[in-house]
């Protein structure tokens, strides 16, 4: 079955060495002629076709300027004949593909680059973001899935000195207010209990702390 199927496959090589023989023989025979042009420009065609699946295989492995490459020679190869509109759309095809790969492609990057730059200046939940741009096209993109434990880390580092900040603050204001309630041992103690998450809280502490000492004193004195 094999070789009946090799056998029905032409020859286009050997019909166009023969069809030269038949011109060079007879400069008039038209048939001749005609046969050359076809079995060149199914030499052609077949050349191109190669190229293209070439560029189809590059482009599963994501090598898509290699791709691309392949695809414009294909391109540039097309005869100028009004039989070969198949092939025009058969590249028209793998070119389209490529395109939107490499917009597929320059998006990744671009979110890829916010997501690194958001990390650098502090804006986490805008890398979450973009890394999940990200994702949304590649789930397997294992650089986006570092960048998105990254975030989420320093996310919730983030989180947590919010919190220790609000909470040091709550307890310096309350702190005050029981100092202005003569309440000065409490107060004290509620400051000493503060755990500051920040040098602007420690020296908020030590502000507070030394307030509610010299309202003592004042007291004392008074």
């Amino acid at each position: 079955a094999r070789q009946r199927a090799a056998a029905a496959v032409p020859d286009h090589d050997a019909a166009l060495q023969h069809a030269e023989r038949a011109a060079i023989v007879d400069p008039d025979n038209r048939q001749a002629f005609d046969l050359i042009d076809k079995a060149r420009l199914a030499i052609e065609s077949k050349a191109i076709h190669q190229l293209l699946a070439e560029a189809s295989r590059l482009l599963t492995e994501g090598r898509v300027d290699d791709a691309a490459a392949l695809t414009e020679e294909a391109s540039a190869a097309i005869p100028d004949a009004d039989e070969v509109d198949d092939l025009r759309r058969d590249v028209r095809v793998v070119s389209d593909q490529i395109a939107m790969l490499r917009e597929r492609r320059d998006r990744i990057e671009s979110s890829l680059s916010r997501a690194r730059a958001s990390i650098e200046h502090g804006g986490y939940e805008t890398a979450l973001r973009a890394v999940y741009e990200v994702l949304a096209l590649d789930p397997e993109r294992s650089d986006a899935r570092d960048l998105e434990q990254i975030a989420k880390t320093k996310l919730h580092a983030q989180r947590e000195h919010e919190h220790a900040r609000r909470v040091a603050y709550d307890h310096l204001t309350e702190a005050r207010a029981l100092a202005a309630q003569n309440r000065f041992d409490d107060a004290e103690a509620l400051i000493r209990s503060v755990t500051p998450p920040s040098d602007t809280v420690r020296l908020a502490v030590d502000d507070v702390l030394a307030s509610v000492r010299l309202l003592q004193r004042r007291s004392v004195t008074n």
